[in-house]
């Protein structure tokens, strides 16, 4: 028969392992207060103030002409005119007084319809090139935002692989620490002949370990065990 007093278990502690940090060129992650932070590199914080920047300038130029280029636009539209004219003008001249209508009122409207249509020309070619500005900006502002937006992915792509790994290694150890309970837990029994104790310490503990519970298995299966003792 088993004696009256009941043996004791002492159980280990579980000793979760240190959060990782991680250490890049463009800034770490660090895990305190029980949560991650990204610390930036002084050079990365210039470099994306400077993308920062960049990205609001184009964002203000955008459907805005400055007056050095709105110059440069009605120079341009003067020019196609002018340059228009000189060829255009003296053909349709020398064809209208081949037919001998050189003076008549066929010959006026015949070239101030010319001339409406060489301005009107040179006002869409000065427009292509304000939507080609704009295009051009459209397409600047694209090129700095996927630069801005690669950096914040870095950012976030690095504070999850620190989160990952960390909770890996935790999910590691707390396995580790469950497989090996029932081996690392000490029996105290007042029995000089403890073997019902730790043998029902150990399949109490594989026991409970399905269950996510191999301390309360380890506990009862020792105190059961110990019925056995002699």
């Amino acid at each position: 028969m088993g004696k009256n007093s009941q043996p004791t278990v002492e159980i280990p502690k579980f000793t979760p392992p240190p959060k990782v940090d991680f250490n890049t060129p463009f800034g770490s992650v660090n895990f305190a207060d029980n949560a991650y932070s990204f610390n930036e590199s002084e050079q990365a914080a210039l470099d994306r103030a400077e993308v920062q920047a960049l990205q609001k300038s184009i964002l203000k130029s955008i459907g805005v002409t400055t007056a050095n280029r709105e110059a440069s636009l009605q120079e341009f539209e003067d020019t196609f005119f002018k340059e228009s004219s000189r060829i255009a003008l003296p053909s349709l001249e020398n064809s209208l007084f081949d037919r001998g209508l050189g003076g008549s009122k066929f010959y006026g409207d015949q070239i101030t319809d010319l001339i409406s249509k060489l301005a009107t020309e040179a006002i869409l070619q000065r427009e292509n090139l304000q939507v080609s500005d704009e295009n051009q900006k459209l397409s600047q502002l694209a090129g700095v935002s996927n630069v801005a937006n690669a950096d914040t992915g870095a950012i976030l792509n690095l504070l999850g692989l620190a989160s990952n790994h960390n909770t890996q290694q935790q999910q590691l150890a707390q396995q580790q620490y469950q497989t090996t309970l029932p081996f690392k837990s000490k029996v105290n029994v007042p029995n000089k002949n403890p073997i019902g104790s730790l043998i029902g310490l150990g399949i109490g503990g594989l026991a409970g370990l399905p269950y996510g519970n191999p301390l309360l298995g380890a506990e009862a299966g020792a105190n059961i065990g110990g019925i056995f003792d002699k």
